[in-house]
């Protein structure tokens, strides 16, 4: 299924109606006003971490089922996939920069490059998103 402007626009109503109806607000409120009072981030930022840590799963388990079809959507040039590692590459500066000692000293001239084609060769302890 793919995820259209329609689609996420009927989650971000939903969103919001869960959001109003937990705060126990009567009136109209501001999403991130309502964000901020229940303590959670905001729906667009969860999903680019979750997009995230799908990628990074992804990227280094070349037996995933999506590994292929990320490596072509890639060649073809996707823009929606691009963007997507792209914030990939963003979250493992950050965490190089962070974190360095979590990151291999071979993958971490592949990070500074900022190609996204080096994101397929990166060590599985690289492409790992937890602590410990």
């Amino acid at each position: 299924a793919v995820v259209s402007t329609q689609s996420t626009g009927e989650i971000h109503k939903l969103w919001y109606r869960v959001s109003k109806s937990a705060v126990g607000a009567v009136f109209n409120a501001h999403g991130a006003i309502l964000e901020v009072i229940l303590g959670v981030p905001p729906i667009q930022i969860t999903g680019r971490v979750i997009g995230i840590k799908h990628y990074l799963k992804v990227l280094h388990d070349t037996g995933d089922i999506h590994s292929e079809f990320v490596r072509a959507q890639m060649e073809e040039g996707n823009p929606q996939v691009l963007g997507h590692l792209r914030d990939v590459q963003k979250f493992l500066q950050w965490k190089a920069e962070h974190f360095s000692t979590e990151i291999l000293n071979e993958d971490l001239n592949g990070i500074a490059s900022r190609n996204l084609d080096q994101l397929l060769y990166l060590s599985q302890k690289t492409c790992k998103y937890t602590k410990g």
